[in-house]
């Protein structure tokens, strides 16, 4: 049940509802019912699928600050909003990873294919 209201609650924060206002009327809701021990097991759920959401959302890779804006236009172009991280594995070059693809323009994937066709 407090995935439920977990849910229902993300949903009514995505439509712009107030938060302050939202948590009022759910305690209201839940003393009323007789179930207030729920408030803690509903932000605990609440707590996870913002994780899940966050860990779905686009992610641009970079190898150093220079390269961001480069990839952010390519991101944008594709109509992608993606949090940008410096990824220190990179040698050069950025990774855009979406839920569907990963666009890999980076030096470390340029190296690996060239190892690849090289030995075989």
């Amino acid at each position: 049940m407090e995935r439920q209201y977990a849910q229902a609650i993300r949903n009514l924060m995505r439509s712009g509802m107030n938060e302050t206002e939202l948590w009022k009327k759910l305690s209201a809701h839940l003393s009323s019912t007789g179930r207030t021990k729920l408030l803690p097991l509903i932000q605990s759920e609440l707590a996870k699928l913002q994780a899940y959401e966050e860990r779905l959302a686009p992610q641009l890779e970079v190898a150093t600050e220079a390269e961001a804006q480069t990839a952010q236009m390519y991101a944008k172009q594709h109509g992608i909003d993606a949090t940008v991280h410096t990824n220190d594995n990179l040698i050069t070059g950025w990774r855009l990873r979406t839920r569907e693809a990963l666009t890999d323009r980076s030096g470390k994937r340029a190296l690996t294919d060239l190892y690849r066709r090289i030995t075989t």
